[in-house]
């Protein structure tokens, strides 16, 4: 009998590793979007001359373009 118990408890480990696994994945790719909204709200503000005041409307702007650029609605 003690022998099946250490075999329940690897299947167990083995389930959540997979777990782990899928949710690491999407957090890098939210982590990447990210990443490239913020570069382009970067570029926006360049563009229009380094002018503050305009970070949220640059923000929103670099949103709708990364979202076009991955279909996403």
């Amino acid at each position: 009998m003690p022998a099946k118990k250490p075999a329940r408890e690897a299947k167990t480990s083995r389930k959540k590793a997979v777990v782990r696994g899928k949710t690491k994945s999407k957090e890098l790719n939210l982590q990447r979007y990210l990443d490239e909204v913020k570069n382009r709200a970067y570029e926006i503000f360049l563009e229009q001359g380094s002018t503050h005041g305009n970070d949220l409307n640059d923000w929103f702007q670099a949103e709708k373009e990364i979202k076009k650029k991955y279909k996403i609605s």
